[in-house]
């Protein structure tokens, strides 16, 4: 048996645990592993960090609404309005309409999707410390060097130091944890 307590001290967060129990329907039995707390944390992060990008002052589109009502309404199907989530991400919507969508699922799901895609945003050069820069360059020599065994240790030591690493084409992301 674990409490959340046992959770937070392996760093996971409530929302990632409330995310992992949304997967579920409520009438089905839940089997607990930490492979799929880690799957439900990734696909919350992942969210989170994609969101954190998008502008505010959007509309909620009324057709994804109402598929996200009826998907509650058909005995409470959680896991497809979750789903839905992903579904306006790939869809067609304006980066606006697409988070003012979401942020209307959230109301529903409680993730704090608005407050916790902030925590995301990406550090301005100015904001990264000197030794979190060097380390960055050193992570992106190895990887020039296809000496990946150390840029993923470094990638770990940059994570432990508080800080989440995306490589995008532009280069590597670095945001606050």
């Amino acid at each position: 048996m674990y409490y959340l307590k046992d959770l937070i001290a392996k760093e996971y967060s409530a929302l990632s645990l409330r995310y992992f129990f949304l997967t579920a329907r409520y009438q089905t039995p839940l089997s607990f592993t930490f492979d799929a707390l880690d799957s439900a944390q990734n696909a919350l992060l992942g969210i989170l960090r994609l969101l954190s990008s998008f502008p505010e002052g959007g509309r909620a589109d009324s057709e994804w609404i109402k598929k996200f009502d009826e998907a509650l309404s058909d005995d409470l199907d959680t896991p497809k309005a979750v789903a839905l989530i992903f579904d306006v991400l790939r869809s067609n919507l304006s980066e606006k309409d697409t988070l003012a969508t979401i942020l209307e699922f959230d109301a529903v799901l409680g993730l704090n999707v608005n407050k916790e895609r902030k925590k995301f945003t990406k550090l301005s050069d100015a904001q990264i410390p000197m030794q979190m820069k060097n380390l960055l360059t050193e992570r992106e020599n190895a990887r020039a060097k296809k000496d990946f065994a150390r840029a993923d240790a470094l990638r770990v030591e940059i994570e432990t130091l508080g800080f989440l690493l995306e490589d995008s084409p532009e280069g590597p992301r670095l945001t606050k944890k």
